[in-house]
């Protein structure tokens, strides 16, 4: 029973810690998306004036590196308790921000998700195709590159006792009682591409098989 009891505080310690923010991104924060930020532009200047730090996220839509610092367009998602963006169909508003430093483009590329702390900084008008845009502006304080594999299904490595999914030490069906543990996987890896040449040379003998073949009704014609 005690190996039991640590395997339930070692589950919900790690549950815990998975539902934290990073460091960085912890604190106090406005209640306001991007799209609440746009609309105030039709209010007074006195009340689009009034700083608000908020903490924002969701996926890159596009980014571009200036002299002295990157700015991002992104896509404003709901946020998950450790402040993660949940990729639904939910959206909170386009928003822009910049932080005053160099970051690679091919490690900030478009899909990935950052999540940014910040000072609200007014809204900007631009166009998304044809159509005039408001984006909300925030002057970022910190920006964190959320890693790809995060969002991997967790898969089960044995079977049995859950603390937080099943209240009980064993199933009324049996007396025994099993630890779990749920980890979490990485998508496999795609196929490597065929050798150059080998694709073509499979299509010119398929077509060659298919034009050589003829039924024996139409050669007894």
């Amino acid at each position: 029973m005690d190996e039991v009891w640590h395997y339930a505080l070692l589950i919900a310690l790690l549950t815990t810690l998975s539902a934290c923010a990073p460091p960085a991104l912890r604190g106090d924060f406005e209640d306001l998306t991007p799209r609440q930020v746009a609309g105030a532009s039709t209010q007074t200047t006195a009340q689009r004036a009034m700083p608000a730090e908020v903490r924002w996220g969701g996926p890159i839509l596009s980014m571009t590196n200036e002299a002295q610092r990157t700015c991002f367009e992104v896509l404003g998602k709901p946020l998950a308790d450790n402040a993660r963006p949940i990729l639904d169909d939910r959206d909170n508003g386009r928003f822009l921000t910049c932080v005053d430093r160099y970051l690679d483009p091919q490690t900030y590329q478009p899909g990935r998700e950052i999540t940014v702390t910040g000072t609200v900084a007014g809204a900007e008008m631009r166009r998304v195709g044809g159509y005039r845009y408001e984006y909300a502006k925030l002057d970022a304080d910190q920006i964190h590159l959320w890693p790809l594999d995060a969002h991997a299904p967790a898969t089960a490595v044995t079977t049995g006792f859950d603390p937080l999914l099943y209240p009980y030490f064993y199933y009324p069906a049996g007396d025994y009682y099993y630890p779990v543990i749920y980890v979490n996987r990485p998508h496999p890896p795609l196929p490597p591409p065929l050798p150059p040449g080998l694709q073509e040379a499979i299509s010119a003998h398929e077509a060659v098989t298919h034009v050589g073949f003829v039924e024996p009704a139409a050669r007894q014609r």
